[in-house]
């Protein structure tokens, strides 16, 4: 294996969920002929935060037996640090719900935060935590920030602090010297800027299920809207989809929850939700490249499209030629910021979020204020 996609495909089988035993063989005879160089898998695995997830998948397939010595090492002894360290960060999250739970609050936690506690072997160690994400009512952040800060957290970076985005979905991360993990509190789930509209706070509190550990009550995002938040957050806040890259954890993440919670997934309700706000194709594309990937569990009647395989393809040539992702990071994104900034200056997107009177003074001094605020958050910050 001597490129980008080979390596890449080659650890999307290592970590498939498909049980096939064909596959299981395949993989085994490659590692037993010695037929692949580890180094650049790897690499691949380290930059897409897998690590511990590949020498799980390994385990659980009988195949760290054919490693050599070091390899099974450094495998064994990344996943057991990562397991140590996702111990610390679940104490973390413990004593924040409790707080939390003392204030009258019941929190919902997000992503990796939220899989720790729905599923056991989560929180041994496979999966890569870099943040604690809580959702907030609007109604209750100030009193979710209080309690954060009587246990001695505080925004981590004042510059940054001073040129964050009102309009994104969480405040500036919070930290605590001695502490692995900062903590994100979300005040929606996707920013402004995305206008999807497809899942509002109110929505996710109303079908959230509770669940308890010990004396903690907390509540999580229905399989549901786990899955919609998975895919959006990942393809179009990310813009994973537009760049032709393949995050994998979240696409783990998705093959993970759909296998587990396939019979608790509204997949017709998520179809409309997607086809209603014109982001059907992105959907079907990334239940097509997690099944074809992954192994992942595909919804009833599911027929992939033209479309969806020759995107597969497209993120695939990513992979293959890294000056592809150059070229496609620079046009999406450019034009995206372009637009955003733009969008900002006129008077609606200025009443939106200044709530600007409609005088030529206000809204050219507001303009003036935007610019100001741009100009610090890309251009002063620049180290």
């Amino acid at each position: 294996m001597n490129n980008g996609a080979d390596n890449f495909l080659f650890l999307c089988e290592c970590l498939s969920l498909d049980h096939d035993p064909h596959l299981r063989e395949n993989i085994n005879n490659t590692i037993k002929r010695h037929a692949i160089d580890w180094g650049p898998v790897i690499a691949v695995a380290s930059g897409t935060l897998m690590v511990p997830t590949l020498w799980n998948a390994l385990k659980h397939k009988n195949l760290v037996d054919g490693l050599d010595d070091d390899l099974k090492f450094y495998l064994s002894g990344f996943y057991d640090l990562n397991r140590q360290r996702n111990i610390l960060i679940r104490r973390q999250a413990e004593q924040i719900v409790g707080a939390l739970n003392e204030s009258g609050i019941e929190p919902i936690l997000l992503k990796g935060a939220a899989l720790m506690f729905m599923d056991e072997a989560g929180a041994g160690g496979y999966r890569i935590m870099s943040d604690i994400d809580i959702l907030a009512r609007e109604e209750d952040v100030q009193k979710y920030q209080e309690v954060l800060i009587s246990l001695g957290y505080e925004v981590y970076d004042q510059d940054l602090a001073a040129t964050h985005d009102s309009w994104l979905q969480h405040l500036p991360p919070m930290t605590r010297a001695g502490d692995p993990a900062s903590i994100e509190l979300h005040t929606g789930l996707f920013h402004v800027y995305d206008d999807s509209g497809i899942l509002s706070n109110s929505e996710c509190f109303q079908r959230a299920r509770s669940l308890q550990s010990g004396s903690l009550s907390f509540k999580v995002l229905s399989p549901t809207d786990f899955i919609i938040h998975n895919v959006t957050h990942s393809e179009i806040n990310h813009k994973n989809f537009s760049l032709g890259n393949v995050s994998l954890r979240s696409l783990y993440d998705f093959a993970t929850l759909s296998g587990s919670k396939q019979d608790e997934i509204d997949w017709d309700f998520i179809e409309g939700k997607m086809l209603r706000h014109g982001v059907r194709r992105v959907y079907s594309s990334y239940i097509y490249m997690a099944s074809v990937l992954l192994g992942a569990k595909t919804p009833p009647g599911f027929q992939p499209s033209l479309n969806d395989r020759m995107h597969l393809r497209r993120c695939l040539l990513v992979q293959r030629f890294s000056w592809l992702g150059a070229i496609f990071s620079y046009w999406p994104l450019s034009g995206w910021k372009l637009k955003i900034v733009f969008r900002n200056l006129t008077y609606k997107g200025l009443k939106k979020r200044y709530g600007c009177p409609n005088t030529f003074w206000a809204i050219n001094k507001m303009r003036l204020h935007y610019l100001w605020f741009v100009f610090r958050k890309y251009v002063l910050t620049i180290r």
